[in-house]
């Protein structure tokens, strides 16, 4: 009896064993692995930590931020970009185009207006865009060609060139006042199918060469004569 008591403790005793085996083996691993862990953590010792491209520490205790990002005219004190030869743009209702840029001089050329349904047209010596004043100098082709209200075109610039169909198909434009005595150019038809009442006033010493220039130019004018009253 004594020895099979014996033998049921010894056998217990074993099972315990077994049972305890894998928790300890588990205990080791865990254990060996945070020692290699350690091992390959290494110090800083003023070299440069890098994560990724948000933070760099170029030295203890100094971090730098990436650029901050700039979205267009967020700039402050951001200039206008320059003025180019073919620019276009609209000033006081007249549509413009820069033809040519010169010893530091803009000059422009109308080529029409915003408002189709203009009857007057005022055309002054200067405009200003990009906050540049610039000259007007001639008045392009189909600028006020059928704008079916048109009767009446200023020019107060200095224009010296008045390119083809410039008024083609305006049939109510009866009058043009010329203020300039620089004008030496008049392409074909700026005059074809406008009204037969057309009236064109210039300059009083222009008069004879103004006769001649404006001369066969798609229809015939009822009066070229010099300008009387100021406009």
């Amino acid at each position: 009896m004594r020895l099979r008591k014996i033998q049921i403790i010894f056998l217990v005793a074993i099972a315990i064993t077994f049972a305890l085996t894998p928790v300890r083996e588990a205990e080791a691993e865990d254990i060996s692995t945070a020692t290699q862990e350690t091992e390959n953590v290494q110090p800083v010792t003023g070299g440069s930590i890098t994560s990724g491209s948000a933070v760099d520490m170029t030295s203890p205790g100094s971090i730098t931020t990436g650029p901050a990002v700039t979205t267009p005219g967020s700039i402050e004190g951001e200039k206008e970009p320059p003025i180019e030869v073919l620019d276009e743009f609209d000033a006081r209702g007249i549509s413009y185009m820069v033809t040519e840029i010169k010893d530091g001089k803009v000059y422009v050329e109308v080529t029409g207006v915003i408002n189709d349904r203009a009857t007057t047209v005022y055309i002054p010596k200067k405009t200003e865009y990009n906050e540049t004043e610039m000259i007007v100098s001639s008045i392009g082709e189909d600028s006020f060609s059928y704008l079916e209200r048109l009767r009446k075109v200023v020019v107060a610039a200095d224009i010296t060139h008045i390119a083809k169909d410039a008024f083609k198909g305006a049939e109510k434009f009866s009058r043009l006042v010329i203020k300039t005595s620089a004008l030496n150019k008049v392409e074909k038809n700026i005059f074809k199918d406008v009204s037969s009442k057309l009236v064109v006033e210039v300059p009083k010493k222009k008069l004879t060469s103004y006769k001649k220039l404006f001369n066969n130019k798609g229809a015939k004018i009822k009066e070229i004569r010099a300008i009387k009253n100021r406009l």
